[in-house]
């Protein structure tokens, strides 16, 4: 997972792709449909109509 890529949302609301390994502690990440995340973060939002997220685990 450390190797993997997170979508890391800018102060300026752009998107900088960076390695897990390198996010930290209340940055503000983009989760695309279907792609792993660790169990440690919080849904602030979801794009879906109904505002919902699903997670399987």
């Amino acid at each position: 997972m450390n190797r993997s890529t997170a979508h890391v949302v800018q102060q300026d609301g752009s998107v900088k792709d960076v390695c897990w390994s390198r996010v930290q502690v209340g940055q503000v990440l983009l989760v695309r449909d279907n792609e792993a995340l660790p169990a440690d973060l919080l849904c602030m939002a979801s794009g879906l109509e109904e505002g919902v997220a699903f997670v399987r685990t």
